[in-house]
């Protein structure tokens, strides 16, 4: 991804998707949704094309449904086996930088991640970084991996990313309070199943990996709502 900056001063961002580099890790990518389901490193076998695509539509039509996210303004074949995405540059600092310090951020992250859903959108990857926490507004962006009529699986993955994501920022309590005052204790419990490593994106497993007693903190805390902490 690059920060372009036009002639005019406007600042956009531009995803550029390449074949070669997709090519390059597929045994690797097919290896892990074989061995463990992993649902974003492993599914995007999408050429370049339909990659941006995808997301381009994806930003439409979470814009229609007025979900906060930056605006599109074009996609484009640069070369064969190459295609890129261009669209606003969000000023702001990511989730994860202003959640400690601005709990209110991480409950407009749930009402941005909610909005999609009821679109008839899941984000797919959800963690902190997919969040820009701008002055007066937090945006849902990297919708690469957006899932139309999304599954209810779809849906409780989603949850699950964002509370184990934030969990490694906030304690988790104040992830759980934050993700129920949003969705509800009922949604909560139906994500609980995806609490475990293996169902989580590599980067929260990486971040919780510093501090392994907070998941398990997380799932008790969430079981607490209405039930068992499943195996």
């Amino acid at each position: 991804s690059f920060r372009v900056q036009e002639l005019d001063g406007t600042m956009l961002h531009m995803r550029v998707v390449d074949r070669d580099r997709r090519e390059a890790d597929w045994l690797y990518r097919a290896w892990r949704l074989i061995a463990f389901r992993d649902r974003d490193e492993g599914r995007d076998l999408r050429g370049p094309d339909h990659a941006v695509e995808h997301e381009a539509l994806a930003l439409v039509l979470a814009s229609r449904a007025e979900v906060p996210v930056p605006k599109l303004h074009w996609t484009a074949r640069l070369a064969e086996g190459e295609s890129v995405v261009v669209r606003d540059w969000l000023s702001g600092q990511p989730l994860g930088d202003a959640a400690a310090a601005d709990p209110g951020a991480l409950t407009a992250a749930w009402q941005a991640l909610r909005r999609l859903h009821d679109a008839g959108l899941a984000h797919g990857a959800p963690d902190t970084s997919a969040f820009i926490v701008g002055p007066n507004i937090v945006s849902c962006v990297d919708l690469c991996h957006a899932r139309f009529d999304p599954t209810a699986d779809d849906k409780q993955h989603d949850i699950a990313e964002l509370l184990a994501s934030s969990a490694t920022i906030v304690e988790p309590s104040t992830a759980v309070g934050a993700a129920r005052d949003v969705f509800g204790a009922s949604a909560l419990l139906d994500a609980l199943p995806g609490l475990q490593p293996l169902a989580l994106s590599r980067a929260t497993r990486a971040r919780l990996h510093a501090t392994p007693r907070k998941l398990e903190d997380l799932r008790a805390m969430v079981a607490a709502l209405g039930t068992e902490p499943p195996d």
